[in-house]
């Protein structure tokens, strides 16, 4: 993310997550951003977010970022390979 977002600008991105809920399931988010404000903004967003991702996270580096989703989806090998 490069620019601070409004409450709008969420608010439309949380009703096309509702609109397609039943065709899609996201898996991990890692959400990078470089500001205090944008921090503060998508920290708002996960709360809103997270009942359509199996994860939603927010960082402000990216190496940490990486290493995240990396772990994420070692675990979600690991639960799949489980279940099966």
């Amino acid at each position: 993310m490069n620019s601070l977002p409004e409450g709008r600008e969420i608010s439309a991105v949380i009703t096309e997550l509702k609109r397609v809920r039943s065709k899609v399931r996201f898996d991990a988010c890692a959400i990078l951003v470089s500001g205090d404000a944008q921090f503060g903004m998508m920290r708002v967003f996960e709360v809103q977010g997270e009942q359509f991702f199996r994860l939603i996270r927010t960082f402000r580096i990216a190496a940490e970022a990486e290493a995240w989703l990396t772990s994420q989806q070692s675990l979600a090998a690991r639960e799949q390979a489980a279940d099966t």
